[in-house]
């Protein structure tokens, strides 16, 4: 399994119609495709990309 950070829109801006609720972890598996949600969205205004610091990453 890999887990993965997905970034959304949650406000609606000019070229999106924002519907998400923020940032959602999930974790995938390569062997089968399957993503499987974990948890609630972390609320942020239109996360629409993440970084990842190497450093603090937990």
């Amino acid at each position: 399994m890999t887990r993965t950070y997905i970034g959304t829109y949650i406000k609606t801006e000019a070229h999106v119609e924002g519907k998400a609720e923020g940032i959602y972890i999930a974790d995938f598996d390569a062997d089968s495709g399957a993503l499987r949600l974990v948890g609630e969205p972390t609320s942020a205004v239109n996360p629409s990309y993440l970084a990842v610091n190497p450093i603090l990453k937990s």
